[in-house]
């Protein structure tokens, strides 16, 4: 019988905490063959439990090699131990064998901490360092070069760090050494003394529930599976889908099957547009596919290597339409504005990410939030599921709870296949899961569970979306949201956008609506009249500020169609010589620059520093305050340049940049000054209003008994009816307070028919009423609906 381990806040000393963590992580991985070099920390030694298998070895080389014959027999990584110094460099030449025979390896070396080296120390190596001080690849190429897969210096243990980040960094090494590209992976492991198993002081209390230190260790210690588990969950009852950054147009087609077959709420990132091109993807439309038992197993392997072309756009927010099928927040950021009653209301119970980072901070502290368990208040936490099709580890905050390594369209095959399933399941009255196609598991299932949740997110975004166009509109002077706005609905079809980093990609993000224009009905079924919309693009792996211009021409001449790029001026003049290449480039897809001209760095008036240092020293050092002549500039490169100050010219000034089709400027002034001031009375006022919103839908469950008033009569209904709403909004709905009519009004219409009816009734126009009515809570909210009343003469009485 295997022994039962110690309790995690028993363990004498933080060393041996760190340490027994990664053991056991591997352990539940499936790397539970450790081959031990000598003079490895005594921490370690005293580690191992009855199941993992320990092979010793005096010689670190000959050690590394059987580690190698290990994984090439069984497909699995075998973990190698060893001390400091030369014993790693011993290990180099199994390295290089197992990363040119794609045999998956583990190497832990331990190593001094950060204090220690350089300073003589006795054992101590540039293990972790890269070849050359000015070498750029310095995250990758350490004491094994390039020859691993993936690797991480990670620092001593220490109290004041997340305790998770030691089964992170395990789970993300071992999918690095076995995922599509199997191969080594170095972790150089600090260890401060005490190196062997002494009782020693250290804070065991921050074990505690609720501490930073032991966030998610309560649920990894009990249940006996990885931290980061390689599966998919499902079941959830307030399913969040997430689409973050995409790199290929077939994942953002993907990304959109996911969400149809979920139907949770999604929350598109501004750059869930990826560019679309000509390629080969996954066939997503299963429309009237009909389900055969015997060909389950074929049709999933074929369905990733059928032929797709991409056309048109390819992004999920900026230029796309607005849809039905897909519950899509517009405004999520916005709805995160209240964190004491907001994120509460907010909270998913289970969050799917697709892609890679988020633009919105405080999208992102919204997941690792929710991803955290408060006993205090009863939360448990939101199981935080990442797919992506690379090994790649997007988990700053050290939360995720399962990881999916796999391609978007397979995910989204399974998806599609799950709700399928779940239909004929409930067609046939049969017990059909997924186990019969040979899948471990799978997305969906989750389409009636999270009704309530999809329907508060898009109640909320809606509310945050009317708010946001009122306030804009009473705002007189131009402003950087009214830019984000209004590009966002008028782009035209078929371009792509790029997005300079400070202030445009973040208002485009905030503020971004659907777009303007009106599919063409002939083209349905096309990527197009999906709702897809532009494929946007920026700079964001290092998110510097600098070649952006030239970015984004590059960008344009890669679609090979025109592309509009949101730049700020300090970035415009950092890469000034871009123009260069658009005068130089006039036969190539234009590019029209959209240049927001606030006189400096705007982004720092929204940093505490800006009200810490006096006006001066900000304006000089952070500012950096610029008055060049933007527009000589253009002039001097034979480049067309427009100027507009007021927000009644914006338009007219995009759409006649856009009808040059070349390339050119168009120069918007804004205030630096008042930028703050402005999008912070936005946000006040979206806040105010989604709170009154949130006490409304949030009422205890009821009929709403609203009686009409006396001049209800004009509608033929008696007013000693009541109207109730039993049967639109059921038990348990969101909206349930008593509503009082307070007025209403109708205006009479007709229409001419493009053809006949189908009754007998010979008309040319079809007659109706657009009716308005205004209500008023028991709580003092007033509301206002604009609705239609058109029967069709002959088949409705009424």
């Amino acid at each position: 019988l295997l022994r039962q381990p110690l309790p995690l806040v028993d363990t004498p000393n933080i060393n041996l905490l760190w340490a027994r963590l990664m053991i056991e992580e591997l352990c539940r991985l499936g790397a539970s063959t450790f081959c031990i070099a000598p003079g490895m920390p005594q921490t370690l030694i005293n580690l191992f439990t009855p199941r993992a298998r320990i092979v010793p070895c005096i010689d670190e080389r000959s050690l590394a090699f059987w580690a190698l014959g290990y994984g090439q027999a069984t497909g699995e990584p075998a973990v190698v131990i060893t001390s400091s110094g030369t014993a790693v460099a011993n290990l180099l030449p199994a390295v290089v064998e197992a990363s040119h025979s794609g045999v998956p390896l583990l190497l832990l070396t331990a190593d001094r901490p950060g204090e220690l080296r350089d300073t003589g120390a006795n054992q101590t190596i540039d293990q972790a360092r890269p070849c050359h001080p000015c070498c750029v690849m310095c995250a990758q190429v350490k004491i094994f070069g390039g020859y691993t897969r993936w690797a991480a210096d990670v620092p001593a243990p220490d109290a004041a760090m997340p305790a998770r980040m030691a089964l992170t960094t395990v789970d993300a090494a071992y999918r690095h050494a076995t995922g599509d590209g199997p191969g080594p992976v170095h972790l150089n492991l600090q260890f401060r003394e005490p190196l062997a198993p002494s009782q020693t002081p250290w804070p065991s209390s921050a074990l505690q529930a609720c501490s930073p230190l032991a966030q998610g260790l309560e649920r990894w210690e009990g249940s006996g599976q990885p931290f980061t588990a390689p599966v998919v969950l499902a079941g959830a009852q307030r399913g969040l889908l997430v689409v973050a950054q995409m790199g290929h147009p077939e994942d953002c087609l993907a990304a959109l099957k996911i969400a149809r077959s979920l139907g949770w709420p999604v929350v598109a990132d501004v750059l869930s547009g990826a560019p679309a091109v000509s390629c080969s993807g996954t066939a997503l439309d299963f429309a009237g596919t009909s389900f055969d038992s015997q060909h389950k197993v074929l049709m999933l392997l074929k369905c990733t290597s059928l032929a797709c072309r991409c056309a048109v756009n390819a992004g999920l927010r900026v230029g796309a339409s607005g849809r039905s099928d897909v519950a899509l927040v517009h405004h999520f950021d916005h709805l995160l504005l209240d964190k004491d009653a907001l994120w509460p209301a907010l909270r998913p119970d289970v969050v799917l990410q697709l892609g890679g980072r988020l633009v919105s901070k405080r999208a992102a502290q919204f997941l690792e939030w929710a991803a955290q368990p408060c006993l205090e208040e009863g939360r448990p936490a939101a199981k935080w599921m990442f797919a992506a099709d690379a090994a790649q580890r997007h988990d700053a905050s050290h939360l995720l709870s399962h990881h999916i390594q796999m391609p978007l369209p397979a995910l989204a095959t399974l998806a599609y296949w799950k709700a399928l399933l779940q239909v004929q399941s409930a067609e046939k009255g049969t017990d059909v899961t997924l186990d019969d196609i040979h899948v471990e598991s799978a997305v969906g299932g989750c389409m009636d569970r999270s009704g309530g949740y999809s329907e508060l997110v898009r109640t909320l975004d809606g509310c945050a979306a009317a708010e946001i166009n009122a306030a804009l509109e009473e705002l007189q002077p131009l402003t950087e949201p009214h830019v984000a706005r209004e590009l966002s609905k008028v782009l035209p079809t078929g371009t792509g956008l790029f997005l300079g980093n400070s202030m445009p990609i973040r208002d485009m993000d905030m503020y971004a609506a659907p777009s303007d224009r009106q599919d063409n009905p002939s083209q349905q079924g096309s990527v197009t009249s999906s709702g897809i919309g532009a494929a946007v693009a920026a700079n964001r792996g290092a998110s510097g500020i600098d070649g952006v211009m030239s970015a984004a021409a590059g960008f344009a001449y890669g679609l090979s169609r025109g592309a509009t790029l949101v730049v700020g001026d300090i970035s415009f003049l950092h890469d000034v010589n871009g123009l260069n290449l658009l005068r130089t480039g006039e036969m190539r897809p234009p590019l029209t620059v959209v240049l927001i001209n606030n006189a400096g760095g705007g982004i720092f008036s929204f940093l505490p520093i800006a009200d810490q240092l006096p006006p001066d020293t900000f304006s000089q050092l952070w500012a950096t305050p610029q008055n060049v002549d933007l527009a000589g500039m253009c002039r001097a490169h034979g480049i067309a340049h427009q100027r507009v100050t007021e927000r009644v010219d914006l338009r007219k000034a995009l759409q006649a940049a856009w009808a040059l089709n070349k390339h050119s400027v168009v120069e918007v002034i804004t205030k630096r000054d008042s930028n703050v001031g402005h999008h912070r009375s936005i946000q006040e006022r979206v806040r105010q209003s989604l709170l009154r919103a949130l006490r409304t839908v949030s009422a205890p469950a009821g009929a709403l008994h609203m009686p009409l008033p006396t001049h209800s009569c004009a509608f033929g209904i008696s007013k000693s009816n009541l109207i109730t709403l039993e049967h639109f909004y059921p038990s348990g709905s969101l909206l349930a307070k008593e509503l009082r009519v307070t007025a209403a009004s109708y205006r009479r219409y007709g229409l001419p028919l493009l053809k006949p009816l189908t009754t007998d009734f010979d008309r040319k126009l079809r007659g109706g009423f657009l009716l308005q009515i205004s209500v008023e809570s028991d709580n003092g909210v007033h509301f206002t609906g604009i609705g239609e009343i058109a029967p069709l003469p002959g088949a409705a009485s009424s």
